[in-house]
């Protein structure tokens, strides 16, 4: 088959929205990165930090295997791929990565990553700054700028991603934990393509 032929092929196929943790390889450097869709032509992934890759690179997806790439364009940390295997052989990796999705799903709702995002908080008639320190896909732990006495409903704005309604779970002066009203499905949607790399 030409490389033509492969290309308006790999195109037929869909993709599909996932959250796989990875690893990229681009010459000596090694990042963690998530791959955010994928389909057997390509995949979008996003690295944890900034880092210069070369034309050519791998992805390493642990005991679902690894993938050969060219970086077909870029955006900050974020990469679109296209896959340089044969088709046959990506559509088994798709296939896995998405399987291991649905078996990681719940885990990865209670999954948390460390953040330093700017918001507000309002609660029982008082409003104040807050800085989200952690994150998952069912609640936050947030440090306010003043002690505050939270009521149970807390509206949460995180700055880049709204006003989020959330409940208070726990209160340590400063340092407030809440749960957010939403389920992870919706959570996770509204964050779409800026959500944290999860562990």
């Amino acid at each position: 088959m030409s490389e033509l032929a492969k290309s308006v092929d790999r195109q037929k196929h869909p993709r599909h929205a996932t959250l796989c943790p990875a690893k990229l390889v681009s010459g000596d450097e090694e990042v963690d990165c998530e791959v955010l869709n994928v389909s057997v032509g390509g995949a979008k992934i996003r690295m944890c930090q900034p880092v210069e890759t070369n034309s050519h690179v791998r992805v390493k997806l642990g005991r679902l295997g690894e993938f050969a790439g060219r970086v077909a364009w870029r955006n900050g940390t974020t990469l679109g791929v296209e896959f340089q295997d044969e088709i046959a052989e990506m559509a088994r990796i798709v296939e896995d990565i998405l399987s291991a999705e649905a078996d990681s799903g719940e885990r990865r709702e209670d999954a948390r990553a460390s953040v330093l995002w700017s918001g507000k908080l309002r609660s029982a008639g008082q409003l104040a700054n807050c800085r989200i320190v952690n994150f998952s896909l069912k609640g936050v732990q947030l440090l306010a700028e003043k002690e505050i006495d939270c009521g149970l409903e807390v509206i949460l704005w995180i700055e880049r991603f709204g006003e989020f309604t959330t409940k208070l779970i726990w209160q340590d002066g400063e340092s407030i934990g809440v749960q957010f009203v939403d389920p992870p499905k919706t959570i996770e949607a509204r964050f779409g393509d800026s959500l944290p790399i999860l562990r």
